[in-house]
Order: structure tokens, then C-alpha cells, then sequence
């Protein structure tokens, strides 16, 4: 409980929510703000940065308090896959801000990624292969 009266009254996981932007096509049924809150929380509390906790932790009651919802019939947090999306938007967010420069077509977002095709030809025979260079979060993350 000392978490979230922290976080209400430094304002910290509402301030990280306004810098990710909304990747989402659709409209879901949690705000980005809930969304970082429970991560946040998730981690601050132990439990595994893999996210494999997150589905059966939507439904605990510490955890939905803590979060804005109430305990007990209030909405279940956001499922694994939710979550996940969330850390790879802020993962993609992360590093094409440390290259912003690097970022001029999808050409070089695959460069970056480490799968844009490179020539491996030797003779008559024109071959490509995958770039294996670049950035392995960012590769995980467009690929999950």
C-alpha cells in the first residue's frame, strides 16, 4: 500500500505513461497509465520481468488495490500478452531514440532490428543473407 501512496503523490507511473505513445489501433480496456502501474508494481513486488506472472496476477486482489480497481468484482488487470506488448513498445521507444538517425526508412529500421537481407555472393552465384548485426532487444521485441 506504501507503493501506491508513493506513486500518488510523486505521480511517477502517470509521468512515464505520458511519454509512451499510443500504439494501439483499437481502444482497449486499459489506460497506458494502468497499464505502467501494474508493471511497475509487478516488478517493485518481485515477480518475474519475463511478464509469465501477469496472468495469474490480474486477479489478485493486493494487486488490483494497489492498481486503482477494487479488490473484490472491480475489472482483472491486464492479461500476459497486454503486458508484453507494453514492454515492447517502450523496448522499440528506447532504441529508436538512442538512434534517432538511424531511423530514415524501414530499410534502416531493419538494419537496426539486425534483419535487413545482406549479399553474401561469391562468384556467378547471387545469394543474401540475414544481418545478424544491430540491436537484439529491439529484434526480440518486433518479433513478439
Amino acid at each position: 500500500m506504501w507503493l501506491s501512496r508513493m506513486d500518488s503523490e510523486m505521480g511517477l507511473c502517470e509521468a512515464i505513461s505520458e511519454y509512451v505513445q499510443e500504439w494501439r489501433r483499437r481502444k482497449g480496456r486499459h489506460s497506458l497509465a494502468s497499464l505502467v502501474k501494474q508493471r511497475v508494481f509487478q516488478i517493485a513486488c518481485g515477480y518475474d520481468e519475463d511478464q509469465n506472472d501477469s496472468d495469474t496476477l490480474r486477479q489478485d486482489p493486493l494487486l488490483k488495490m494497489v492498481c486503482g480497481s477494487l479488490p473484490e468484482g472491480g475489472p482483472d488487470l491486464a492479461s500476459q500478452p497486454t503486458i508484453c506488448r507494453l514492454e515492447n513498445a517502450a523496448t522499440l521507444l528506447i532504441v529508436a531514440g538512442d538512434n534517432p538517425q538511424r531511423l530514415r526508412s524501414e530499410a534502416c529500421f531493419a538494419s537496426l532490428c539486425g534483419v535487413s537481407p545482406i549479399e553474401a555472393s561469391s562468384g556467378k552465384v547471387v545469394r543474401h543473407r540475414l544481418n545478424r548485426g544491430g540491436n537484439r532487444e529491439a529484434n526480440r521485441a518486433r518479433c513478439t
